[in-house]
């Protein structure tokens, strides 16, 4: 999934570097030491490339913040949550009681 988010996010040069790296989406979204320059050096993109690294620190403060939403990857934006989607399946009187 982090090759398919680097693709989403326009670094499919850059997404099979990943692999063998030992960063998952658990360490970008959850480690609190993750940042920026880790991933970057993962990806072996020099310090210099500056827009480059601008980009992805921003793309990974979005991809946090969509995790601390519990929203969905944009790969799925029309999804919703997994709170939501479970309630769809529920009757209306027992929606309430669902806690995520």
């Amino acid at each position: 999934r982090c090759a398919e988010w680097l693709i989403s996010i326009d670094l499919k040069e850059h997404a099979n570097k990943l692999s063998y790296s030992g960063i998952h989406g658990a360490v970008i979204t959850h480690d609190k030491e993750f940042n920026v320059d880790v991933l970057a050096s993962a990806l072996l993109i020099p310090v210099q490339r500056k827009v480059l690294r601008r980009h992805m620190e921003q793309e990974i403060a979005v991809l946090k913040a969509e995790v601390v939403d519990g929203r969905r990857l944009r790969a799925n934006p029309n999804q919703g949550s997994l709170k939501t989607a479970c309630q769809e399946h529920l009757p209306t009187d027992q929606r309430h009681r669902i806690t995520v």
